[in-house]
Parts: structure tokens; C-alpha cells; sequence
């Protein structure tokens, strides 16, 4: 018992062990199977298995994989590429495995050139995929708070747009169906088994084809598929966020899907007059160890002449027989016995015998098909796509590997034909396109037969060559769509299946089938078909693959749009980190100064990437913060935070803002290096400038590195405005002669204070790649995220050096409500006769619009103030300082009782007015007294 004991504690051991090690490697695993799922559903959609149903959510899965990588992508384009191959490969291994009844290495070859459609069009899937907005709590209380509320979907998230999903759907099916059209004629084609195809009997759902040919059906499952991708993740966004929204772009394609099946069903009720035409089919099931054996011909010909004889005698008034590909061993027109064979049936039987047969010429040998009628000279028609491997070898001579691969199933190679012969029937009975082997699933050639006159098509082929594989039901399958395309029916006469008729909607009316069901024995088959009498030419038929070609276009406009903006986009050194760091700096000791914009394009916070490159790149030992904290935890000027413990890094976040503005020896004291990435907005009196110049201070005195990562000016690089500095009136406003709006980036100021403040401090800036001088923010691509919790906007960037001087005055400057620095006023102020008296200055780019306000802290809290928004309407004309101080003049002017300059404290500053501060020198320079 004890040991029965021990040995069921050992098993459920083992089970545990192999329990944990599934879940830690399901996750790594789990893309790669989708992938395959992907393949798979999309292969059973087709011949054999038929499921319909699965191609509408085929791609789901590879595309949910996609679009949706999660955190630890690397590389997440090869990534992207190597999932779509793997999914090719699945696909398509799974989908032609008949060819192995030909040559099972050829088979395994081929669908590695194959899969590279999938990889492609994975890789354009992440291309798409839109950037990753995702906002992380960086202290103590943050994290409480986001634990104890529910989580909510960030309002930018694109998956909750319907117009962003309906646009990626649009782009992302375009692509698959300009990658089908291209896999129809690169390196001759083989364009079999289109996401479309695989509704070859969903009759309403193909009729679109008239206009789109294949191409609008697959795009339309396409479509589908990435809406019901985007569907399941906003479905999940929402369910996290507890809050749903009305899905405009599930409802638009379901309503775009029901409007197609209408109009398929209308579509079908509508037929244009017509005659019959009486057609015999003959299926030889001549084994094709036997087919092309002249030791055979006698037994060919009396299993023709059987197989004829039983067809015309079960129906009269037969117009057109039809053989199968190759029926006869011989050359029919170049050996006269076969030649007497098959004119004799024709002439005796009174009927027209179309065959597929051998044509001979000196140093020629074409794929042909015949038309004998009772009188005249046969009509003939050399095929013009030859199938590579089964009917030629490509690069037979240059590149030996393929024939080798082939062997002796292709022991020479047919000739091209270059000529879309239509045959005429006796009796003015038709006109009909030959199409021989795979030539009737090949779009654009079918319709040429259309343009020259062809009221109907007759496919001759040789399904032998795949015994009683899927390979003839999926050529069928690919087949039917010619007839939707150009609105003309088919009989198709096959050497084992199928033989069959297809009406010109493409429905199969008919099909040769034995007592057994099988469609793969000889026989024959009567039927008839509708030949309009006035034939009319299709959109398709007129245009061929516009809606392909149409495709195509938009996913290379959209390929070189996202190419262009990478080259062109502005990139920050933080996004180049790894390729900028300077190889002397690897390995030293860090201390990194940001705040709550130092972000990189994709909105991750410089911390970040610190940390990722920490151990790799350098040691990161301390964090420093600006005024407004590290993470933008205070509001106001004079407004102190302390330092701390970083939760997670476990290194101190020293306070800048606070008991010290400037490092101090003791905490620099274990950094070999100080990396300062602080987003400035352009005007002198932002503070964050000071900062980095203390900083540099402190640095140069310890013989500390600096690396400057370099930002945007947001208000552009050319324009200057203000007067600089007077040295008296030094404040942390502004602690060196430089103007208000001083139109430097910040790595350009920390030079500037290089040469002119600190000559020996080693100072390094990373620069940014094609940031232009002239650019404002909104035009270098990236997110705006507040330096400053009063800088909630562009906007107010821009207007900031001058609505920034009513810090220096009795009147509000906005803080408190939603546009701090672009709303402006007090109680005391009458709006409409102020913004008369503004606008009538007809200041450049400036509109003052009436308003009342109540600001919710800072100066008139809570109560009701009357004043103006500034809306600025033309940026390039505008002179924020300017401005700024007509305002004030304005203000002064009309409300001289109530208007005062406010008294110190400001910024450390205990004597001097604030006005006095901002504008670095006497007040009386711009207002008198």
C-alpha cells in the first residue's frame, strides 16, 4: 500500500512538473501555433474538406497575432514575416498535397516559394499595426489606485475607433488581394486557391466577381476577417473598461455582406435571351501510364467511339461533342489514321467534336485542342499558358535543379502558342474560347477569348495526371469564377473528373458521376447550355483585373507613405538609443534627470528603456526630477516635492524642486555620468532649462560626463522674440542672456552654455535625425505629452512666452481651468469690452473671443471671472510676446483702479517684482508708469 502510495505521489509530481513547464512555455509557443491554426482553417476551406464556413475566420488568429504582439516583441517585423511564411507554409502544404501524385518533392519545393506570400503580407499586417499607447504608473500611489479601480481602456486606443479599423481592414485586404494577383503571373503563376475561391458555391456571395473578377470576393472574406479581428479585441478593450460603444465597422460590413448576397440573389433572377445549345461530354478515364503509348491506340479509339456512340444515342440534336485534353495518343493532324478516326465521328454523326490533341510542326510541339465539324477544314488552337512543371520545366538548361526535381514526368517541353482562337460551329450554333488544362482558371486570359467573340466555354483537360485526388475538384473550384466574370456558361469534358456543366452564374448544373458516386469513371454526359443571343461584355470582361490592379495601388501608396515616413520621421536619440550611446560611455555609472514628457515616439517613458538597457549599455544608479516632480505630481510654481525611493529600480528619484535646485557633491558623488532628457517648450522662463544649467554646473565642478538627449523646440527653431536677459536680474527664470522665446532646441542651449558658461564641462549631445528648424511640434509626428502640468497642449506652448507674464500680475492667467495661458481675466473684467479693445489692435494671427471662467485653484478660486480665450489663427503671423504684453497694456489701461503687479516671492526670487523676473530687466522698459 505505502509503495502504490509513493508511486501515485511521484506521478501527480511528474504531472505538476509537466504542468509548469507547458505554461511557461505555452506563451512562446502559442504565436507560431496560431500561425499554423491560421493555415489550416483557410486549407480545410477548400477541396476536399470544403468548410466554407472557416475562411471567414481563417486569418483571425495570424492576424489577432499580429496586430496584437504584446510587450516582448523583438524584432517584430521578422517576426511578423516568419509567422506569415509559417502560415504560407500550412496552408499550402496542406492545400496541394495532390501534387505529390506527380512528384512529392515537388510538392515540398513549392510551397516554399508559395508560403513567401503569406510572410509578405504578415509583414505589411505589422506595418499597420498601430503604435502602442501605453501609460505606466511610476510611484507608490499611482499603483494603489490603478489596483483598486477597475481598468480602463486608454481613450487614444485605436481598436475603440471604427473608422481606424474599417481603414486598417480596407488596407490590409487590398494587400492580400494585390499579393493573389501577383501570385496569378509572377514566374508564369500559379494563382490556384485565392481566399475567394474557396466560396466557389456560395452562388450569391461570387456574383460581385462580374465587376472584381476573383479579386472583390477574397477581398470581401478579407475584409471580414481582420473586422472580426479588431471586433475581438475592442470587445475585450471594452469589457475591461466596463463601457461599450456602438460598433459602426461590424455593423458596416454585416450590412456591406447582406447588401452583396441581395444584389447576388437579384443578380441570378436576370438572364438575358437565349438559345440552347445540346452538348455531349466524354470522361475516357484513360490511365496516363497508358495516354500518350502508341502500343494503346486502337484500344483509345474503340473507348471514344464507345463511350460517343452511347452519348448520341441517348439524346437527339446533339450540337457539340467535346473530348477531354490529349484524347488521342498520336499527333491528330500530322498521323492519318487518328486524323481519319476523329473526322469520321464528326462526319457520320452529323455532330461538331471538339478534342484536346497533339499538335506537330519541324521543331515544335504545342498543347492544342481541335474543332471537326461535318464539313470544312478543322479549326485549331495552340495553348498560350503552359503549366511550369507539368508542361515545361522553367530554366530546363540554366538551372538543372528543376528538372531534376521534375525527373521524366516532363521529358521535353511544349511550345507557347500565341493566338486566342475562337472556334465558330456549324450552323452559326456559337462561338466558343478552348480552353485547355489549367487555362480556364486564369482570368485575364479567359476573357481575351471574350473580347474576340467566345458566347461560351469548353475546358478540355487531363485531371489524370492527380488520380483521384482533390486536385480536380479544386480546379473546378477555381474554374467556376470564368463564368461569373464574364457572364458566359462552360462545359468542361475531363480525362477523370470532372466533367460537368456550369451555368453562367457559376453554379454546377451537372455532373458525371457513376452508380457510385464517383466522378472519376468513364462515361459521358448530356446536357445543355443557354447561349445568349446578343452577348454583352462584362465590366470584368472589358477592364479584366482592374479591381486587383486598383488594390495594388493602394497597398504601394500606403507601403512608400509609411516608407517615406520612416526615412523622413523625426527620430529622437532616445528611440536610437543603442545605435547613438557613445562606446566610451559603456559601462559607467548613471544618473538619469526626466520628467513626465521624456517619452519616445511610441510614448514609452525614457525610464524605461534606462532599465532595459541597464547592465547592457551602463549601471543606472539614481533618477533626478525637475520642478513639477518626477512624474508631474505638483502644480504650481514654488510648489516643492521631495526625493525617494524609486518602487521598482530601488534607486533614489532626487528632488531638483526642492530642498536642493541644484546636485549637489553627495549625490553626485557615486555617477560617472548625468544623461538629462527634458522636453523644453521654447520660452525662457520654463524652468526646466535652468535646471539642466545648474546641472551642468554642478557636473563640470565634479568632473562628471553630461549626455544631452535632444528635443524638438515646439514653437519652431526660427523665431526670436523678446529681449535677453539683463545679468542683474538673474532668477531660476532665467540664469543666462538668452531671449524669451529663444528658438533653441535643448541640446542647443546646453552648447550654448558649454562655451559660454562652463568651457571644461565634457558635455555630449545626441542629436535628433531630421528634426528641421522650421518644424512646429504637430509636424515632426510625435505625441504630445505635457512637460508641465499647465502645458496641455501645442497650443498653450505656443502662447506661453507671452501669456506667461501675467504670472507677474493681479489677473488670472488661466490656471485652474482646462486652457491654462489661453484663457485670461479676473472678476473685475468686463469680456466684451475687453476683446473689443483687443481685437481691435489687430495683433497678427490673434482672435480674443468673450468668456466667463472660474477657475477651480490658483488666483480667484471659485469665483467667477470675466475675460477672454486667445485663439490663435495663424501661428506663423502670430508674436506670442508681443502679444503678451498689449494685452497687459490693454488691461492696464482699461482697468487701471483694479490692476496691480504682483509682489514677490517668484521663483526664489524675494525682491525683485515677478513681472520684473520674466522679463529679465526693468519694468519700465515695456510699460510705463
Amino acid at each position: 500500500m505505502r509503495l502504490i502510495h509513493i508511486a501515485a505521489v511521484s506521478r501527480r509530481n511528474i504531472g505538476d512538473v509537466v504542468a509548469v513547464e507547458v505554461k511557461r512555455r505555452l506563451p512562446r509557443l502559442w504565436p507560431w501555433l496560431t500561425a499554423i491554426i491560421s493555415g489550416l482553417l483557410a486549407a480545410a476551406a477548400f477541396p476536399p474538406f470544403d468548410q466554407t464556413w472557416l475562411i471567414w475566420l481563417a486569418l483571425v488568429p495570424l492576424c489577432g497575432t499580429i496586430l496584437f504582439p504584446g510587450e516582448d516583441a523583438k524584432r517584430p517585423w521578422l517576426r511578423d514575416l516568419v509567422l506569415g511564411y509559417v502560415a504560407g507554409l500550412a496552408f499550402f502544404w496542406m492545400c496541394f498535397f495532390w501534387i505529390t501524385t506527380v512528384s512529392a518533392l515537388g510538392w515540398f519545393v513549392l510551397q516554399f516559394y508559395l508560403g513567401l506570400y503569406f510572410a509578405v503580407w504578415a509583414w505589411f499586417c505589422g506595418l499597420m499595426r498601430p503604435r502602442a499607447h501605453k501609460i505606466i504608473a511610476r510611484d507608490k500611489w499611482s499603483e494603489m489606485l490603478a489596483r483598486a479601480r477597475p481598468e480602463t481602456t486608454p481613450a487614444g486606443s485605436p481598436w475603440l475607433s471604427s473608422g481606424h479599423n474599417l481603414f486598417l481592414a480596407l488596407c490590409l485586404a487590398a494587400a492580400w488581394v494585390g499579393l493573389e494577383w501577383v501570385r496569378g503571373w509572377l514566374i508564369t503563376g500559379f494563382g490556384w486557391n485565392g481566399l475567394g475561391v474557396a466560396l466557389h458555391r456560395t452562388w450569391p456571395l461570387i456574383q460581385i466577381a462580374e465587376f472584381t473578377g476573383v479579386a472583390g470576393v477574397t477581398f470581401l472574406v478579407a475584409f471580414c476577417n481582420v473586422i472580426l479581428t479588431t471586433t475581438a479585441r475592442r470587445i475585450w478593450e471594452e469589457t475591461r473598461a466596463r463601457a461599450m460603444r456602438p460598433h459602426f465597422d461590424l455593423t458596416l460590413t454585416l450590412v456591406g455582406l447582406v447588401a452583396v448576397f441581395t444584389w447576388g440573389l437579384m443578380a441570378v433572377q436576370t438572364r438575358a435571351p437565349s438559345q440552347p445549345l445540346h452538348v455531349a461530354l466524354v470522361q475516357a478515364s484513360v490511365p496516363r501510364a497508358e495516354k500518350f503509348d502508341l502500343r494503346y491506340k486502337q484500344t483509345i479509339f474503340d473507348k471514344f467511339n464507345r463511350l460517343s456512340k452511347v452519348a448520341l444515342a441517348s439524346a437527339s440534336g446533339i450540337d457539340l461533342m467535346v473530348w477531354p485534353e490529349s484524347s488521342m495518343p498520336a499527333p491528330v493532324l500530322a498521323d492519318q489514321e487518328t486524323l481519319d478516326f476523329v473526322s469520321q465521328i464528326a462526319i457520320s454523326n452529323r455532330v461538331d467534336l471538339l478534342l484536346g490533341a497533339i499538335d506537330e510542326e519541324p521543331n515544335q510541339v504545342y498543347n492544342a485542342a481541335l474543332l471537326f465539324r461535318p464539313e470544312g477544314n478543322p479549326q485549331l488552337y495552340r495553348k498560350v499558358h503552359l503549366v511550369p512543371f507539368g508542361e515545361y520545366v522553367p530554366f530546363r538548361h540554366s538551372f538543372p535543379l528543376f528538372a531534376a526535381i521534375v525527373g521524366d514526368q516532363v521529358p521535353e517541353d511544349f511550345d507557347v502558342g500565341n493566338e486566342f482562337t475562337v472556334f465558330h460551329l456549324s450552323n452559326n450554333h456559337g462561338k466558343v474560347a478552348p480552353l485547355i488544362c489549367f487555362e480556364d482558371t486564369i482570368g485575364e486570359l479567359t476573357r481575351q477569348f471574350v473580347l474576340r467573340g467566345a458566347d461560351f466555354f469548353a475546358n478540355v483537360t487531363n485531371d489524370g495526371w492527380f488520380l483521384r485526388s482533390s486536385g480536380s475538384r479544386q480546379h473546378l473550384a477555381n474554374a467556376i469564377f470564368r463564368c461569373v466574370e464574364n457572364r458566359r456558361p462552360m462545359v468542361r469534358a475531363a480525362n477523370t473528373g470532372v466533367t460537368c456543366f456550369v451555368n453562367e452564374f457559376g453554379r454546377v448544373t451537372q455532373v458525371l458521376r457513376d452508380d457510385q458516386g464517383s466522378i472519376f469513371e468513364e462515361g459521358s454526359l448530356i446536357g445543355e447550355i443557354n447561349i445568349a443571343t446578343a452577348p454583352s461584355r462584362t465590366f470584368y470582361a472589358q477592364h479584366g483585373e482592374l479591381f486587383a490592379k486598383a488594390c495594388v495601388a493602394l497597398s504601394l501608396a500606403i507601403f512608400f507613405a509609411k516608407l517615406l515616413r520612416a526615412r523622413f520621421a523625426l527620430l529622437l536619440p532616445v528611440d536610437q538609443l543603442l545605435e547613438l550611446w557613445p562606446d566610451e560611455f559603456r559601462g559607467v555609472r548613471l544618473g538619469a534627470l526626466l520628467h513626465p514628457a521624456s517619452v519616445n515616439s511610441k510614448l514609452e517613458h525614457s525610464a524605461r528603456i534606462l532599465e532595459r538597457e541597464n547592465g547592457r549599455l551602463f549601471h543606472l544608479r539614481a533618477l533626478f526630477g525637475p520642478q513639477h516632480g518626477y512624474c508631474g505630481e505638483t502644480q504650481d510654481n514654488m510648489v516643492e516635492w521631495r526625493s525617494y525611493e524609486h518602487p521598482q529600480l530601488r534607486i533614489p528619484v532626487y528632488s531638483l524642486y526642492g530642498e536642493h535646485r541644484e546636485p549637489t557633491r553627495e549625490i553626485l558623488h557615486d555617477l560617472d555620468l548625468l544623461l538629462i532628457d527634458l522636453q523644453d517648450v521654447g520660452a525662457r522662463y520654463y524652468t526646466f532649462v535652468w535646471t539642466m544649467y545648474l546641472a551642468m554646473r554642478a557636473c563640470e565642478r565634479e568632473k562628471i560626463s553630461v549626455v544631452i538627449l535632444d528635443r524638438p523646440n515646439p514653437i519652431n527653431g526660427v523665431e526670436i522674440e523678446g529681449p535677453k536677459l539683463n545679468p542683474e536680474y538673474r532668477s531660476f527664470v532665467g540664469m543666462h542672456p538668452i531671449p524669451i522665446r529663444h528658438g533653441k532646441t535643448i541640446g542647443e542651449l546646453a552648447v550654448q552654455f558649454r562655451n559660454e558658461c562652463f568651457p571644461t564641462c565634457a558635455l555630449t549631445v545626441l542629436p535628433m535625425k531630421n528634426w528641421d528648424r522650421a518644424m512646429w511640434f504637430d509636424q515632426t509626428g510625435l505625441p504630445w505629452v505635457m512637460p508641465s502640468p499647465n502645458m496641455p497642449t501645442l497650443t498653450t506652448a505656443t502662447v506661453y512666452p507671452g501669456m506667461c507674464l501675467l504670472e507677474g500680475t493681479n489677473v488670472s492667467e488661466g490656471r485652474g481651468t482646462t486652457r491654462p495661458f489661453e484663457i485670461f481675466g479676473a472678476p473685475w473684467i468686463d469680456p466684451e469690452k475687453l476683446c473689443r479693445e483687443l481685437n481691435g489692435l489687430k495683433l497678427p494671427g490673434t482672435h480674443f473671443r468673450e468668456m466667463f471662467f472660474q477657475p477651480t485653484f490658483h488666483k480667484f478660486s471659485g469665483q467667477l471671472c470675466g475675460g477672454a480665450q486667445l485663439h490663435v489663427t495663424n501661428r506663423n503671423a502670430f508674436r506670442p510676446f508681443e502679444m503678451g504684453v498689449e494685452v497687459i497694456r490693454c488691461i492696464r489701461r482699461i482697468y487701471a483702479n483694479h490692476f496691480r503687479w504682483k509682489s514677490p516671492p517668484y521663483e526664489y526670487e524675494y525682491k525683485k517684482l515677478p513681472i520684473e523676473v520674466l522679463l529679465g530687466g526693468p519694468v519700465t522698459d515695456f510699460f510705463s508708469e
